[in-house]
């Protein structure tokens, strides 16, 4: 034995840009393990829990001097492959107007430096629809003695700048008895607890942003061992011969 010790694994940073306190929290000025925040600990989970991520928290409001949306995608971007982050996300809200939001976020991440992963999101028409979409995680991050009443196509609700008293925020908040717009403690609960598949069914702009955080960032830094098949023998199963 050389008697040196073995190394730490190391860690994966990625830089993660959203909207408002409880989307991605606060800004961090070194990597942190991602459980605080929506878009953080839902990132982390569709990574499969990997104990070596950490990430770094940028809110949108921080990215100053661009005037397109998508201009701010690109200056993330490079800015998180120049302070040496592995990977980064970006997610926003629709506001209602998905096509139009996507766009834009597609256009900053093609824009340049291909070769450094990037996942985009738009929850439509905000983050909360994401979060009605599973009555289970909301009784979990409220603490209720019983499942709340959530509509069956969250997305479906107008977006809150369209109507200020119905729509995911407002429907989010009426889950709690006392009717109150859940913190970030009990949203990060939320999303730790949010049931990926019902998410998957009743929010299609989900299903976009699980996609793409799979492909761009769990497939490329975590990948899943090969699967054996019947041909490939194991150590403890010796290959044979078949008898003459």
């Amino acid at each position: 034995m050389s008697g040196t010790l073995p190394s730490e694994p190391i860690p994966v940073v990625l830089e993660i840009c959203g909207e408002g306190k409880t989307d991605v929290s606060r800004q961090d000025s070194d990597p942190v393990p991602a459980t605080e925040g929506v878009v953080p600990v839902l990132v982390r989970r569709l990574c499969d829990e990997p104990p070596t991520l950490r990430v770094k928290r940028v809110p949108y409001m921080f990215l100053q001097g661009k005037k397109n949306r998508w201009q701010k995608v690109w200056f993330f971007k490079r800015n998180a492959r120049i302070n040496g982050a592995h990977g980064c996300v970006f997610a926003l809200d629709s506001e209602g107007d998905l096509p139009g939001v996507q766009a834009e976020l597609v256009q900053g991440r093609d824009h340049g430096y291909s070769e450094f992963p990037m996942a985009i999101g738009v929850a439509h028409t905000c983050i909360e629809a994401w979060l009605l979409a599973d009555d289970s995680a909301i009784r979990r991050g409220f603490g209720l003695g019983q499942r709340p009443f959530v509509p069956p196509q969250p997305e479906s609700l107008p977006a809150p700048q369209q109507d200020r008293k119905q729509n995911p925020k407002t429907a989010l908040a009426a889950c709690h008895p006392n009717v109150r717009h859940p913190n970030l403690a009990e949203k990060s609960a939320m999303a730790e607890h949010l049931d990926f598949a019902v998410a998957e069914d009743r929010c299609p702009s989900f299903a976009a942003f699980a996609t793409e955080v799979r492909a761009q960032l769990r497939d490329r830094f975590y990948p899943l061992p090969p699967e054996k098949t019947d041909a490939e023998p194991t150590e403890d199963e010796p290959e044979t011969t078949p008898p003459t």
